[in-house]
């Protein structure tokens, strides 16, 4: 399961989720998806081989 900032909300408990605006709730997955690692691209290893 990939990690977003939703994965990291619904491990709040429903009281403190259900008391946060929805400011606060946009504010901290903004914050959440900054804060997670992103793919990037990799490295490609061509070998060439010279007769």
């Amino acid at each position: 399961m990939p990690l977003t900032p939703d994965t990291f909300l619904q491990k709040l408990s429903p009281e403190i989720l259900g008391s946060l605006s929805e400011e606060q709730l946009t504010a901290i997955r903004e914050m959440l998806a900054e804060a997670l690692p992103k793919s990037s691209p990799k490295l490609v290893d061509i070998r060439w081989r010279i007769n």
